[in-house]
């Protein structure tokens, strides 16, 4: 509990024998954090990113955290071909870039003016979103996702400088987007 790892080399996530890798606590990643072809980490607590997440083809990445920030990025780069889920908490990204799918639910989004790359970060279950000062960042709120309709709900005066997509991948679901009460969302 209440445990930081700080990274300033390579932490290499590999599959060895297969099994499931988990790591707990807070890593500070200013270094690179790997997640190698074939395999997936489960990382329950919060990432605070500088340095660069590559998560390959064929491996993923679930990051889980309902109390904090699952992920703050304020430099660096989050990238590779496989997959990335966030689970409740919230994605603050104020810097560096992101240049992959990034799969969120019931989480807080938060995308500053300084993040670069071409963002997609799609919205599933029920989201909030602060801001999305990024124009190259997309939010897909995506309804039938993860087996559900989809909800993106704005803060107070949020301002969305890149693209809200709304669309759903099944008949069955559905998206909306709702602006908070008695507030404005500037698109």
């Amino acid at each position: 509990a209440d445990s930081t790892l700080l990274n300033r080399g390579v932490l290499s996530i590999r599959p060895g024998t297969l099994g499931n890798r988990y790591l707990y606590g807070t890593l500070v990643n200013e270094g690179t954090l790997e997640v190698l072809p074939d395999t997936g980490l489960y990382h329950g607590g919060s990432l605070v990113n500088t340095g660069t997440v590559d998560v390959h083809a064929d491996a993923w990445l679930n990051l889980s955290n309902s109390y904090e920030n699952s992920v703050l990025q304020t430099a660096g780069s989050i990238g590779g071909d496989g997959a990335v889920l966030v689970n409740a908490g919230a994605f603050t990204i104020t810097g560096g870039s992101i240049d992959r799918e990034v799969v969120v639910r019931n989480v807080q989004i938060d995308v500053g003016a300084g993040v670069s790359g071409s963002a997609m970060i799609i919205a599933q279950a029920s989201c909030g979103l602060t801001q999305n000062l990024s124009p190259t960042t997309t939010i897909w709120v995506q309804g039938g996702g993860g087996g559900q309709s989809a909800t993106l709900v704005a803060s107070p005066d949020t301002v969305n400088d890149g693209t809200i997509l709304m669309e759903t991948v099944s008949s069955s679901y559905s998206c909306s987007l709702h602006a908070a009460a008695d507030s404005t969302l500037l698109n």
